[in-house]
């Protein structure tokens, strides 16, 4: 399955993971191949399956149970968490888009300071995120 089936799933049974990351995402069969990649000089792995499984469900909530104003690992935020507007699913696909920007760029979307709350509503407050060069507008 793929992250978006993984979630496909969740969502259609009404529960929400609230806790995706890079970390909670695993590779079925971690099998690879190293080629040498002669533009860039190195050796490259390419995994042989991109099979994934998802783990940690400790924090996933049903629909009808009592939803936290703070869920998901800082860097994964929605906007809906940041403002506290109430959260459901969609937190989740928010959370996997941020995931699969890193996994291309190989870098959060959205650096976040060790030193602030860990709730600190940055699109109200600009000056709590640093956002990444050239993606700030």
């Amino acid at each position: 399955m793929t992250e978006g089936e993984y979630s496909e799933v969740l969502h259609d049974n009404k529960l929400t993971n609230t806790d995706l990351k890079p970390e909670n995402i695993l590779f079925v069969n971690s099998d690879f191949t190293m080629t040498y990649n002669v533009e860039k000089k190195r050796e490259e792995r390419t995994v042989k399956s991109t099979s994934v499984r998802l783990v940690d469900f400790g924090s996933a909530t049903f629909d009808h149970e009592h939803h936290s104003t703070i869920v998901s690992t800082r860097h994964y935020h929605a906007p809906e968490v940041l403002l506290e507007l109430g959260w459901s699913q969609p937190c989740d696909v928010w959370s996997i888009g941020c995931i699969l920007f890193e996994y291309y760029l190989g870098f959060t979307l959205f650096q976040v300071h060790p030193y602030l709350p860990a709730h600190c509503g940055c699109l109200d407050e600009p000056q709590c995120c640093t956002y990444v060069d050239g993606m700030d507008g």
